[in-house]
């Protein structure tokens, strides 16, 4: 790559110095190096401020701003003002990217002319990494209207394959399009800014580009959101809905995509109402169509993700179905009060009449239903149809 065009850096800062030094030392150690480093203490009252002008003294492309705390959006609307790249990037301050990742979307930037490139990410929690590349390798042509609305529906609104993370941070944005996308949101616009900005770049962009990376490190964590009441939290949603129905009517397409935002907005109530219940409370989204298929038989339910969470529950409910096995690639990751999964490994040890494969999507199903058969079992006691949706 011979192009040296200078890639502005925004990185948000309030009360982060635990994750400091692990977040801008990644910055630094980046194989691109024609960066301009900007971080806005928002008013931190720990020693962030002091520990970014520590890093400033280190290094000239380092800028530090030091302001009263006026939240994210704020932050990010001062850095941009001072960015001077052609391209611009943001990282939390409470995350990290690995040594090539800035190199590694400019280059994807320039390949094709895009406006903006999306990025996977790498997912940490209590200590287990899980990669997101929920989407395919894509150049999109958006210029028409038609071609922004089939974006929306197949990127945006689809909480499924192909979703993008709507996040702003693990992309590289060409800096006009992200200045003027952002300068949109009201300042006080606190939940959801990243999805509120990402919704206008698409329908603003004419070249959007989609590469199956993953070179971000998303750290999840209590984050500042977290103490709102239950109400508040289902109410902030709300807000943040009004806000995206506004954006895509504004672009006048609302009503071509009204049963895409509606299905997308269900979804997201959905997930909130499970998360300020802390896990006590599922709310089924997946159930198995053709029951009486399976009605007196032996069944070992393959996959516990939320699929399998929905079938166990569903299945259980009938008195002539017989779970022998609940049963995962990554039994580790899952543990139920209410049922044990198994290792795969265990499978050739049970006795059953069918295995129903509770995934979503049907590559998987079919890479499964091919591993299952090397294994030694029958094809005909695989199981998968697509699952049906509540909502």
């Amino acid at each position: 790559m011979t192009d040296n065009s200078k890639i502005s850096v925004i990185v948000p800062v309030y009360n982060a110095e635990e994750y400091l030094d692990q977040c801008i030392g990644s910055i630094l150690r980046q194989t691109y190096h024609n960066l301009q480093i900007i971080l806005i203490d928002d008013g931190s009252t720990d020693s962030s401020g002091d520990i970014c002008d520590r890093y400033a003294q280190k290094d000239k492309r380092i800028e530090v701003y030091h302001t009263e705390n006026g939240g994210s959006v704020v932050s990010r609307k001062l850095g941009l003002e001072k960015a001077d790249g052609e391209y611009i990037g943001f990282v939390d301050a409470d995350d990290y990217i690995e040594p090539d990742m800035f190199s590694e979307l400019l280059q994807s930037i320039l390949e094709c002319g895009a406006d903006f490139v999306h990025f996977g990410f790498i997912e940490e929690k209590d200590g287990e990494e899980r990669i997101i590349l929920n989407f395919e390798d894509a150049v999109a042509d958006v210029c028409e209207i038609s071609c922004k609305i089939a974006f929306l529906c197949d990127h945006f609104l689809n909480g499924g394959k192909n979703f993008i993370f709507p996040s702003i941070w693990s992309k590289l944005f060409r800096a006009e399009l992200v200045k003027k996308c952002f300068a949109s949101l009201p300042d006080e616009q606190q939940y959801g800014e990243d999805m509120l900005c990402l919704l206008r770049c698409i329908l603003e962009s004419r070249r959007i580009s989609l590469k199956r990376k993953a070179l971000y490190h998303y750290v999840v964590k209590e984050r500042s959101l977290a103490h709102l009441e239950k109400n508040e939290r289902i109410l902030q949603e709300i807000g943040l809905w009004y806000h995206v129905a506004n954006t895509i009517r504004e672009y006048e397409c609302l009503e071509i995509v009204k049963e895409n935002a509606t299905g997308f907005l269900r979804g997201r109530i959905l997930q909130t109402v499970e998360y300020i219940s802390r896990g006590q409370l599922h709310i089924p989204r997946y159930f198995l169509k053709n029951i009486s298929q399976i009605r007196g038989k032996r069944i070992v339910i393959y996959g516990a993700g939320s699929v399998g969470q929905d079938y166990y529950s569903q299945i259980c409910r009938y008195e002539d179905c017989d779970i022998v096995a609940w049963v995962d690639a990554n039994r580790q990751k899952y543990h139920f009060e209410y049922a044990e999964v198994i290792g795969v490994e265990k499978m050739t040890e049970l006795s059953f009449d069918m295995v129903i494969i509770a995934v979503k999507d049907s590559s998987l199903a079919k890479k499964i239903r091919g591993s299952l058969a090397e294994a030694g079992i029958s094809a005909e006691k695989l199981y998968w149809q697509a699952p049906e949706e509540y909502f």
